[in-house]
């Protein structure tokens, strides 16, 4: 044997393959086997030649199963090749696949003849697909399915990374929008994810772009832009990712404001803001405030007692004339401070305004007018007398409960001013 068989030959599956062997006589008869099965030039796709010293064995449209040991024999010698059939893969599966929580998922792959494959999840077999084309189908994919999938046919192998995405609003839309008629409005949801495709929905029916509307996506940003709103455009709008609803948001649509509810507005406004306190200015110069409260006082008794009697002051036009008075004291030791580090007057005079204006801060929510004064200042404690006066309540009792409620309710024992540290605790009240 002049020239045997090659030891490995490779052919993509659906090519064809030629085995050629060369012998030093001519016009010897030879034959081909494929294992221990003689081929024939009977099968359709083979075909055996003899052209003088050279013997040859062609094989159209190579099947994937055609690979192995191929052997020519004469004379008692033989010469022997394997085949490998390889895969040639049309249409890879995509590098990187995203897909949100939910959605229906397919990988796709293509090779050149009917050659059965096998599926891998992270190297985990999965399953059996045949045919040139090979899908996988993940139905309703959850965070579980995020991996590297693989397809191997033969010796050859295409992959993809799988990321679901689980999709959070980072910035709702706001609850309530209102606009003029004729205004532009614009609303925008904040995902967690860039370039989400979403939908956009006015009172659960889907919108489609227009003159007035349009949507925009920039990264993980979604708007809803409307121009020239008309009446007609209030409602509820949502945003939709994957048929279902992320956020959404009221639109009003403000009618136009006529000449006569400006200047109505205007009026209410200028009696709310500044009509009082031009009108006391008026009243202040004609009526000296001191005289007028002397007046007062001195007709309280008589008169205005006999006005109110017969009902032609009511009860509260009276408190506002005369306002009752409540004082209540609160005895506390002043912790966390060295008394004696007071050297002189001014430093005590400096440190009992301190603590006046950090108790009057605590109780500035306190209805009514508040006084607060160091009346005592000993070593480690002092006592403050808080004084409401008040035009709410026309029961002196009724009054001293409040403040004392507020005073109880103020949280001594955990105040701590900002600047200094004075933490003060309760220690009883008279």
């Amino acid at each position: 044997m002049v020239r045997g068989l090659e030891k490995t030959v490779q052919c993509f599956a659906g090519k064809s393959v030629t085995f050629t062997c060369e012998i030093n006589q001519e016009d010897i008869l030879g034959k081909w086997y494929k294992g221990e099965k003689e081929l024939t030039n009977y099968d359709p796709n083979i075909t055996i030649t003899n052209e003088g010293k050279i013997h040859k064995l062609i094989i159209t449209c190579v099947r994937f199963d055609a690979g192995g040991d191929y052997t020519f024999k004469i004379k008692g010698k033989r010469s022997t090749s394997h085949l490998k059939v390889l895969v040639d893969i049309i249409r890879h599966l995509e590098k990187n696949v995203q897909c949100i929580e939910a959605d229906n998922v397919t990988l796709t792959c293509e090779v050149n003849e009917d050659i059965p494959g096998k599926w891998f999840k992270n190297e985990d077999f999965k399953s059996t697909t045949e045919g040139k084309i090979h899908k996988l189908e993940i139905p309703s994919a959850t965070i579980d399915d995020t991996a590297t999938y693989s397809l191997k046919i033969g010796d050859s192998v295409s992959s993809t990374q799988l990321t679901v995405l689980k999709v959070d609003v980072l910035r709702h839309l706001e609850e309530n929008v209102e606009c003029n008629e004729g205004g532009r409005v614009t609303f925008t949801c904040e995902l967690n994810h860039k370039d989400i495709p979403g939908k956009w929905f006015r009172n659960d029916k889907e919108l489609s772009p227009s003159d007035s509307k349009s949507f925009k996506v920039d990264g993980k940003l979604h708007e809803l832009i409307i121009c020239n709103v008309k009446f007609d455009d209030r409602g509820y709008y949502s945003l939709y990712i994957r048929d279902k609803p992320v956020s959404s948001s009221t639109l009003t649509v403000l009618e136009p404001v006529t000449p006569e509810e400006v200047n109505y507005l205007r009026l209410i406004y200028l009696l709310e803001t500044e009509a009082e306190s031009v009108v006391r200015g008026i009243f202040d110069r004609e009526f000296h405030p001191t005289q007028l409260k002397k007046t007062l006082d001195q007709n309280k008794t008589g008169k205005l007692s006999r006005l109110k009697q017969q009902k032609h002051i009511n009860r509260a036009e009276f408190d506002v004339l005369f306002p009752k008075v409540v004082e209540y004291s609160v005895k506390f030791r002043l912790r966390d401070y060295d008394i004696s580090m007071v050297r002189d007057q001014t430093e005590k005079e400096k440190l009992e305004k301190e603590i006046e204006t950090a108790v009057t801060t605590l109780y500035s929510a306190v209805k009514g007018i508040q006084t607060i004064k160091v009346q005592c200042f000993q070593p480690g404690s002092l006592v403050v007398v808080l004084t409401l006066t008040s035009k709410q309540f026309y029961d002196k009792g009724i009054l001293q409960s409040t403040i004392k409620s507020a005073v109880n309710g103020g949280m001594i024992e955990s105040f701590v001013t900002e600047r200094n540290g004075f933490s003060f605790e309760m220690l009883g009240s008279k």
